[in-house]
């Protein structure tokens, strides 16, 4: 089971915010646990036991792109991104790009569809 960038709609945010910056930051961006295995290896290397994983579908709705807008921007992520482009130019990229989301009431949606795994700690405590 693989959570992939075609299954969430969210991922046109971080690509907007991604060609706005003048390098890529570093790692693997927000799908690098997204292989089979990979999250569940990283968890049992911290001592967990991997009880399931699964996807779930998860929506993300705002009522304007105001309200988007305020909500995305409070994300630490973001917060280094808008030290580096400024907000201005932030703005108008994800916005353009948000775009075909945005709904004829002025709402905007993105359908997701994200992976999840459930585990415990393997020493007991």
């Amino acid at each position: 089971m693989r959570c992939t960038p075609e299954k969430v709609d969210f991922r046109v945010v971080f690509k907007a915010v991604g060609d706005a910056l003048t390098e890529p930051p570093p790692g693997d961006g927000p799908f690098g646990l997204s292989e089979p295995g990979t999250l569940e290896d990283l968890l049992e290397r911290a001592g967990m036991e991997v009880l399931s994983s699964a996807e779930a579908d998860c929506p993300f709705e705002y009522a304007s792109f105001g309200m988007f807008w305020r909500a995305i921007v409070a994300a630490g992520p973001l917060q280094g991104a808008l030290r580096c482009v400024g907000e201005g130019k932030l703005r108008e990229a994800v916005r353009k790009d948000v775009h075909p989301y945005q709904r004829d009431d002025g709402s905007i949606r993105f359908d997701n569809r994200f992976r999840y795994v459930t585990a415990v700690n393997a020493h007991g405590g």
